[in-house]
């Protein structure tokens, strides 16, 4: 498995950093197993810099919640792996799986279709207050 992601992936990639840090849509109503501010700040990492390695992932976390040590990131994308949110993509890159998503353009009510992306009636997720 490389790091290079598929083009589809990248355009879901690009559309929920969009949402994430311009919409104004939470990313714990994406995908709401993600409790932990920690984990939320991991993949909104992933989400806006792209595949990246622990210290890289552990930066940006520290840039966003003011304090986290690379432990603690380092534990929390364990328990991401281990959730099936995240893979390690090589020996030192991280990426969010297929699983992710897909969960991903369901609950915001996009079909993703060999690479095209098509809306439903109505998004299942609103924007933040």
């Amino acid at each position: 498995m490389g790091t290079s992601l598929k083009e589809p992936d990248l355009v879901v990639l690009r559309m929920m950093n969009a949402l994430i840090t311009g919409g104004g849509i939470p990313l714990e109503s994406i995908h709401p197993s993600l409790k932990n501010s920690v984990s939320q700040l991991a993949i909104e990492s992933i989400i806006v810099r792209g595949p990246g390695n622990l210290s890289q992932i552990a930066a940006y976390v520290r840039e966003r919640a003011g304090k986290a040590s690379r432990t603690t990131v380092r534990l929390r994308m364990g328990e991401l792996v281990r959730d099936g949110l995240v893979v390690r993509a090589s020996k030192d890159k991280f990426c969010l799986t297929e699983t992710f998503l897909a969960d991903w353009c369901k609950r915001l009510g996009f079909i993703r279709r060999a690479g095209i992306f098509e809306a439903e009636q109505s998004p299942a997720i609103e924007p933040a207050p």
